[in-house]
């Protein structure tokens, strides 16, 4: 039995409250700490990514003996051909995925399809009126999307006016892409046939990639050197002086990062009516749809990149840097190189250009 006069042994709420105090303070410390662990962590993941994509295209250019295009068929078509069966069409990122390991996947894209997108001059187009009986009506295109489309009319049967149906489109983007036929189908590798992820794709400090369950790419290719079905001994500014691929968001303003890209197809702005033989007409539009796929970054005059900037705030076609001060890219020679923030436009828009005779600076 313990007596009256024993002391109780404890901490007092004073003492309670310093401990409390000091393990907050450490914590604050830690915090940071742990933070900038975990970036670094995130930047050597990122770099490692490059590195592959960088290997990879080396091999791609082993193999096929040029850089794999931006967007486009592979391996270059021949001649005035437009397509080349048997070949690829797809992203850049699409084109690799034999060379990082993923033929498998690769594999599961070839398949059979009847028309694609490709460099062509605008359209626009209108199609027929079509009046009663109700049924289905089907035109042809004279513009962009799929050659053969649909047009449903349908029986108002407690109110029986003759009822027509009228389309009309313009075409509104500045790459003037629009639909190529071909009427037998032909088989190839098609890049949007695919859509499992891909962790080399993958930036751990992209703040726009959710999830990571879907074909999204947190990099963008330099469209100035890839969309020239390029050598790598035809770059006279030097390999190691011109970019190959670098960071980026994956969703930013009309960029949807995703190696498995069927077709950049372009913005187009519709209106449509219904008319009536009772005299009663509407009239529905202008609406606009589209946007782009995987915009490759092409050099910009004054421009460099965006040092980590909010989602809502990032540019489709410019570069965006994961951590604040350091741009991440891989060269052509197969290099990885952080640019800081403070590289001036000239000597970026000159890394871009793999023959433009012009000189990157000390900053770069």
């Amino acid at each position: 039995m313990i007596g009256r006069g024993a002391k109780r042994v404890g901490f007092t709420l004073i003492e309670l409250l310093v401990v409390i105090a000091i393990i907050a303070i450490l914590i604050g410390l830690l915090v940071p700490a742990v933070q900038k662990v975990r970036a670094a962590a995130a930047r050597t993941q990122s770099a490692n990514n490059l590195k592959q994509m960088g290997l990879a295209a080396h091999s791609y250019h082993d193999t096929i003996k040029r850089l794999p295009p931006a967007f486009g068929w592979s391996p270059k078509p021949s001649g005035s051909n437009l397509y080349s069966p048997n070949g690829a069409w797809g992203t850049a990122f699409f084109h690799l995925l034999p060379y990082i390991e993923q033929q498998a996947l690769y594999n599961q894209s070839n398949t059979t399809q009847y028309y694609y997108y490709t460099n062509t001059s605008t359209g626009s187009g209108t199609t027929t009126t079509y009046t009663w009986p109700p049924g289905t009506y089907s035109y042809t295109s004279t513009g962009p999307g799929t050659p053969d489309q649909t047009v449903y009319i349908y029986d108002y049967t407690k109110d029986p006016y003759n009822y027509g149906y009228k389309y009309t489109y313009t075409q509104t983007t500045s790459n003037g892409m629009t639909s190529n036929y071909v009427s037998s189908g032909f088989k190839a590798f098609w890049g949007g046939a695919v859509s499992s992820p891909v962790p080399i794709y993958q930036a751990p400090l992209d703040p726009t990639l959710y999830g990571t369950s879907g074909p999204g790419v947190s990099y963008v290719a330099n469209g100035t050197l890839l969309d020239l079905y390029i050598k790598l001994d035809t770059i006279t500014d030097g390999s190691s002086n011109t970019i190959l691929i670098m960071e980026g968001y994956a969703q930013c303003g009309s960029r949807y990062g995703q190696y498995n890209a069927a077709s950049i197809p372009p913005t187009y702005t519709y209106s449509y009516s219904y008319a009536y033989t009772n005299g009663t007409n509407y009239s529905y539009g202008p609406y606009s749809y589209g946007g782009q796929n995987n915009i490759p970054v092409i050099r910009q005059s004054g421009s460099s990149f965006q040092d980590a900037p909010e989602r809502y705030s990032c540019t489709d076609t410019l570069p965006q840097s994961f951590t604040t001060g350091t741009l991440q890219l891989v060269m052509a020679d197969g290099s990885v190189r952080g640019v800081n923030t403070g590289v001036a436009a000239t000597s970026f828009s000159a890394a871009l250009t793999p023959n433009g005779n012009d000189t990157i600076g000390s900053d770069f």
